[in-house]
Formats: C-alpha cells, structure tokens, sequence
C-alpha cells in the first residue's frame, strides 16, 4: 500500500490576478494544517502579491522553479490555470509522475482548447466550482476520469463568507464622497474588445438620462496587453452624459466596489461571478460580434454559452436595445436573478478547505 501523507510538500503556482484569488485561500488553508508550501509567482502575481505581504519566489521560467529546490521531490504541484498557461502550465510535462498535479480553475472553462489544449499539459486531478464546470470539462477533456474531477467551489469566493455588504457599500460610498439613495452602476472592464463593449454601455446609459452614479473600472492588464482599447475607453467616457461620471475609485477595491454597486456589467468577467454571490443585478453585455465573439474564442468554443447566464444567474444581453431594457429592469423591479443566486453559490466559507480534501486526496490515491 502507497504511504499515506498527512503532512505534504507543496509547490504552487500563480499567475493572473484571478488565479491568484484562487490559489492563496487554499495555500492558507494548507498551511493552517501544516503543510508546507512553496509559493511561486508568474506574471502580474509577481506584483500583486508583495502588496498583499505575502512571501513567495518569483519565476519566470521553469528552471526558475526547478533550480530553487533542486534536490526536492514534493508531494503535490498546484496551479491556477491561467491565460497564456505560463510557469505552471509548462511545470506539468516536468512533474509528470514526479507527484500528483492539480489544477485549480478560477473560472468556467480556464482556457481548456486553448492555452492548456495540449496533452502534456493535462493535470492529473481538477479542482472545478460546480456540476456545470465538470461538464465543460468533460467535454473538452473527455478522456479525463471522471473521479478526477473535483467539485470544490471557487476558493476565491470563500471571502465572502459572513461578508457584511451592507456596511462596506456605506464605507464605499463615503471613500468616494457619493451620495446616499443614488443607483451606483458598475462596468468592469476586462481586456480585449473592452473599450468598444463600454462605448455600448455609455450609449445605452446615455439614453436613459437617469440620476446615477456610472463608475467604469479598468483592467489593470487593459493598457499593456490591449491597447488599441484606450482610444474606445477614451472616448465613451467622453461621451457619457447618463448620469455622473466616476473615474477614480482607485481607493477601493474591487470588492468594496462590487458591494457598493447596484447593478453590475460586464462581458464574461469573473467579477459576474462575485456579483452572483453578492446578489446584485448583473448583466453580460455578449453581442454576437464583440462580446461573445471574444469569448468563443478564448474558451476555444468549448461552451456556447456563458455558464452564469445558463444558470440564469446574470442576464446576457446580444444587442442596443436589450441592453437599454436590461439596465431598466435592473434599476426597476430587478432582474429576477436571486433564487438561482443562491441555489448555485453557497457563501459557506469552505471551498479552499474543500481544495485542500482535494489535494490530500490526490497525494494519496498515485496512479
């Protein structure tokens, strides 16, 4: 019989911000119980996490990881599943049979044709949120056993667990110095097509003439990996006349923005998937050739449709006049989304610990 770990060795690694969110609850959750990780970083972790005061080695390459521990043969490899795959992805051929490997999905789908379509990239084990993501996973992957599909939650939603909404929106508003009773509504950009996706919303905002609050929040990698973008973002906040026009809300966070918030646009970002959990009136702004052109084609057509609007947990919109439609229910009687909110994101708090049961799992069941 194989050795059964009860104190493991973990080498993890992170990329994007969304992979990052996911990957650091379930390393605290790991270390709470005494195992020890190693914590790499890839791309825009390599800033995000000094910020958050944690302690890590950044790597840009393989043999950034392999030569820091030469001598070590961990139980497990952890990684988020990133875009453009990057060091965790390319670790995968280099522990095969080395440890069990693990793949953690920050959101439906993760690139599954795409980045990480090649077989030596396949993990041995996936962490994914719910029924629908081991189907797509399933149907991009069908040769993967199906017990090596684990339904565990986004571990990134775990800091929602007991989150007072309510109080940080009060606090939002007043960082902020916006008024109390006024409608807050949120674009959150994302990269490619984002600027000509908000031009969309400006004009929809613009023909509503409501008192609001309109707050456009830009992706932070918008500039550097999109920028034929600014010009589109420049000019529909030029043009905005729906309402008052927010441009700073760098004082607050992401989270503190979504809690604040009435309702919530985006394309497919992982920020609809928050505002699920939050409860809020969100829309997806997908038209045929913007929107769900972009997302057809970073998912490499493994979904035809955006998972949250099959569980009817936000409202896709394809063209000018659903989307005017969809902010007015949104600001009026709702959009009716809170029943299936609920029935499909559990705030319960568990999701990393459900990881880290993943995780033990796989260390001890080799194959």
């Amino acid at each position: 019989m194989d050795k059964i770990y009860k104190q493991l060795t973990i080498w993890a690694v992170c990329k994007d911000s969304g992979g990052t969110a996911g990957i650091l609850p379930v390393v605290d959750a790991l270390m709470m119980a005494s195992h020890t990780v190693r914590l790499f970083a890839d791309g825009k972790a390599i800033d995000l996490l000094p910020r958050l005061g944690r302690d890590f080695f950044a790597c840009t390459s393989v043999d950034d990881v392999l030569s820091r521990y030469p001598n070590e043969r961990p139980n497990l490899f952890l990684t988020s599943m990133c875009s453009g795959g990057g060091v965790g992805r390319d670790l995968v051929p280099h522990l095969r049979g080395v440890c069990p490997i693990v793949a953690l999905q920050d959101t439906y789908g993760a690139r599954l044709l795409t980045d990480w379509s090649e077989f030596r990239f396949r993990p041995d084990f996936i962490c994914v949120n719910d029924e629908v993501g081991a189907h797509i996973v399933h149907e991009a992957w069908p040769d993967m056993p199906a017990n090596r599909i684990k339904i565990t939650g986004y571990p990134a939603l775990d800091r929602y667990s007991g989150y007072n909404a309510a109080d940080v929106a009060i606090k939002t508003r007043q960082t902020l110095q916006l008024e109390s009773g006024k409608a807050i509504v949120v674009y959150f950009g994302q990269v490619a097509r984002t600027g000509e996706v908000l031009q969309e919303v400006v004009v929809a905002l613009n023909e509503l003439r409501q008192d609001l609050y309109f707050i456009p929040r830009q992706h932070g990698r918008m500039v550097t990996d999109a920028p034929e973008q600014m010009s589109y973002w420049q000019a529909a906040l030029a043009d905005f006349k729906g309402g008052t026009l927010i441009k700073d809300t760098s004082a607050v966070e992401t989270a503190s923005l979504l809690a604040s918030a009435d309702v919530v646009l985006a394309m497919y970002s992982t920020v609809l998937t928050e505002a699920a959990v939050l409860r809020k009136q969100s829309i997806a702004v997908l038209y045929p050739d913007v929107g769900m052109q972009q997302f057809l084609t970073e998912t490499g057509g493994v979904m035809t449709e955006f998972p949250l609007v099959r569980l009817g947990c936000t409202v896709k919109v394809s063209l000018r006049q659903e989307l005017t439609d969809a902010l007015i229910a949104a600001l009026g009687r709702g959009l009716g989304l809170e029943a299936n909110q609920s029935r499909y994101f559990l705030a319960d708090g568990k999701n990393a610990q459900r990881v880290v049961e993943s995780l033990i799992y796989a260390a001890n069941n080799r194959f």
